[in-house]
């Protein structure tokens, strides 16, 4: 990609995190203070963190409460959040959106804690701040990706209308080395056409 290609991908690509967002089942909020023990529980899991290139292993609350004083900066490029049972208030995952130097696009990522899987609460989570990027920015189109091997990531990011763009190399904390992910792309184009098949 071309250089004012990529400049136009970015081009308002910021957006204002709002304090949160709620979905039919989630209540997806800005993480606070109060969130570092239940964050810490559920990232703390090797089958979460070996998918994902930022988590360290063994997650520490200190990394939980680094995390969380960072996505809340003033000079943050990240809009994150906790993903939450709307009934109970209980902290399932997280997910969040914003600009990675490795990446031309911007970025949209997500984990869930294991004891929630196959619940489509990843699904749910990424389709609302899907829209909030397309709703709240200029943005013409968003990145995701996912290890090679989780099939249930990449069940994800297809479930939400992006389209798959090739393979990428990214660092990976957990494995101490560079590894391969499959990099995906949904535009704005893509994501309207959407929106007006599910209102039909």
């Amino acid at each position: 990609m071309g250089g004012s290609e990529e400049a136009d991908s970015k081009l308002g690509s910021k957006i204002c995190c709002p304090a949160k967002l709620t979905t039919r089942r989630l209540v997806l909020r800005r993480p606070t203070a109060n969130d570092a023990d239940a964050i810490t529980t559920l990232a703390n899991n090797v089958e979460v963190s070996r998918w994902l290139a930022r988590m360290p292993h063994p997650y520490k609350r200190s990394h939980a409460t680094e995390w969380i004083a960072s996505v809340n900066s003033a000079d943050t490029s990240e809009c994150a959040f906790v993903i939450t049972l709307a009934g109970t208030g209980e902290i399932v995952g997280a997910c969040g959106y914003g600009e990675l130097p490795e990446f031309e696009l911007p970025q949209l990522g997500y984990w869930i804690g294991e004891p929630h899987w196959g619940n489509g609460y990843a699904t749910e989570a990424v389709q609302a701040l899907i829209d909030l990027v397309f709703t709240e920015s200029d943005c013409e189109a968003i990145g995701a990706g996912c290890r090679v091997a989780n099939v249930g990531s990449r069940r994800v990011i297809e479930k939400c209308g992006f389209q798959y763009g090739g393979l990428d190399m990214i660092d990976s904390r957990f494995e101490g080395a560079v590894v391969p992910i499959f990099a995906f792309r949904l535009t704005r184009r893509n994501w309207e056409s959407l929106k007006s098949w599910a209102a039909a």
